[in-house]
């Protein structure tokens, strides 16, 4: 069980640029400092920019730039990364490797990948920036199963870029390295991941770069999508978000309750994975999760349709299928039941 750190590109910089104004604020005075538009507000950047101001002063002050926000950067990892562990094991979740998204930058083998990609024939420039041919992968792939010209033009396939022209590489190219490390360096016969159901319109294109990489991620990567939970106060949802500061810690529920008192085994089966969905509540509860729509007669050539749950309302449902809406009346809809991938 691997935690996969992204301690490389624009979410870090975003991380080191906020550390850094609020360690400057500390200095200079809150007024002499702008905070960045697009920085994290939350009070823990100002607690860890406290933390290095008590522990080292002022020796960041007259460094360089990238020099100061490369050492705060790794000061705040320092604090959270091992802050982050302590709350996985109270919830009882244990990972054996924390991989470094930073060590495939460093070590070169994001750009091996991309040559590779290149090599094979799969990237172009445009721009200023290299592109991954992520259209025509998916495009290939989807004939092969049997689906129809018409259809997978619906599908509105675009490319990826995988290096900007600015020169830095894209987190698309860290993640395709990543699986690339593996399947082909450490051996990795499957790999299933779990992520957020915000991530779906990720799945295919990863699944079809490491196929033009000749590793077979349609077969050997699975990726199971979760949905995100809600946190309501008072019957009220609680709007929360990085960028704004408005964020409840898993420590900070966990200090209330413990939601799993002893040891646990996680099963699933086909009966709960698949199951229909037939309740205002099992819809409301299912928003964001991947599901098949049956249909009683045959639309564009086919009666099912697999994608994200969008809305239900009065029988009628919306999908999201390769990121485009696709709208079914309640006269129309048969079935809806939950889609299981493993």
């Amino acid at each position: 069980r691997e935690f996969y750190v992204n301690d490389a590109g624009h979410q870090i910089d975003k991380f080191a640029h906020s550390i850094e104004a609020r360690y400057l604020q500390i200095i200079r005075g809150e007024d002499a400092v702008p905070f960045p538009e697009d920085g994290y507000q939350g009070e823990d950047i100002k607690d860890l920019a406290r933390a290095y101001y008590e522990k080292n002063g002022d020796k960041l002050l007259d460094v360089p730039e990238a020099e100061r926000q490369e050492a705060l950067a790794q000061f705040g990892l320092s604090i959270n990364l091992p802050k982050m562990k302590t709350d996985l094991e109270r919830y009882k979740i244990h990972y054996d490797n924390w991989f470094y998204e930073s060590s495939l930058h460093e070590s070169g083998y994001v750009k091996e990948t991309v040559d590779l990609l290149a090599e094979r024939g799969w990237t172009y420039e445009k721009d200023g920036a290299l592109w991954l041919r992520t259209a025509d992968i998916l495009r290939d792939h989807y004939r092969r199963q049997g689906k129809k010209e018409a259809d997978i033009e619906k599908l509105d396939l675009k490319d990826d870029v995988l290096r900007r022209a600015n020169g830095f590489y894209t987190y698309f190219a860290a993640d395709i390295a990543y699986h690339r490390n593996k399947f082909a360096v450490r051996g990795f016969d499957k790999v299933i991941n779990i992520w957020g159901a915000d991530h779906h319109g990720h799945v295919a294109r990863l699944k079809g770069a490491l196929d033009a990489l000749g590793l077979n991620g349609s077969e050997r990567l699975d990726i199971v999508l979760m949905q995100l939970v809600k946190l309501l106060r008072d019957g009220e949802v609680v709007r929360m978000s990085k960028r704004t500061g408005k964020a409840i810690s898993l420590s900070d529920l966990l200090d209330e309750a413990d939601p799993i008192e002893g040891s646990y085994t996680f099963e699933v089966s086909s009966a709960g994975a698949d199951r229909v969905l037939k309740k205002p509540e099992h819809f409301a509860r299912f928003q964001g999760s991947e599901v098949e729509v049956r249909l009683y007669r045959a639309r564009d050539g086919r009666k099912d349709f697999v994608g994200l749950l969008q809305s239900w309302q009065d029988g009628d449902v919306v999908l999201e299928v390769g990121g485009q809406p696709m709208s079914f009346e309640k006269k129309e809809v048969a079935q809806v039941r939950l889609y299981p991938r493993f």
